[in-house]
């Protein structure tokens, strides 16, 4: 009798969840100012974050697993409800100006997080058969997607990147490194 073999990739979500939890542990934890009662939600948005990032750019090197997309679009969808929760000064004062709110970097980095999240949604339903999406192509929708989300991780972050000095435990910001992974995106080779 032969087993079959599972396509749920098992191992890549436990080795991204382990190695996000421990950076952020470490960068956040131990050499910031997250403390214990924080760790659960603070750390596993960015955990969430990681791992959505991650999963969409290994899904555009290998479109035929589903479990991979999916799993991108569950952990991105799990990374702004998160967020969603988070957003406030306590969490987050550098989101925030004394006058209207949100500062205007921030105002940008959530408008293309959403649009970003959004091409993400529409690229599911194309991939699920819904055809009043299909004026989209999609290298334009996955370019526009990976563009948005640069532009969400580049607005949220580049106040922080600019002064090494002042990244904790001297590890780069989460954003950066998320920056870094989603640029790799762009050096796919479409195949539809």
């Amino acid at each position: 009798m032969q087993k079959n073999k599972l396509k749920f990739p098992w191992l890549l979500v436990g080795i991204t969840s382990s190695v996000a939890f421990l950076y952020a542990l470490i960068r956040y934890h131990f050499f910031g100012t997250t403390t214990v009662q924080n760790i659960p939600l603070y750390l596993g948005n960015k955990v969430m974050a990681i791992n959505g990032v991650v999963f969409f750019i290994v899904y555009l090197f290998r479109k035929k697993n589903y479990y991979i997309g999916g799993l991108s679009y569950v952990f991105i969808l799990g990374h702004l409800t998160l967020s969603l929760l988070l957003l406030n000064p306590h969490y987050f004062p550098n989101f925030f100006d004394a006058y209207s709110g949100f500062t205007g970097l921030i105002n940008l980095s959530l408008l293309f997080g959403v649009l970003s999240f959004l091409g993400l949604w529409i690229y599911h339903q194309i991939k699920k058969g819904n055809t009043l999406f299909a004026v989209f192509t999609t290298t334009v929708l996955l370019n526009s997607i990976l563009t948005g989300a640069a532009l969400h991780l580049f607005f949220m972050g580049i106040q922080g990147w600019v002064e090494p000095s002042n990244w904790k435990g001297g590890l780069p910001p989460i954003t950066l490194i998320a920056l870094l992974i989603v640029a790799i995106g762009f050096f796919r080779k479409d195949i539809d």
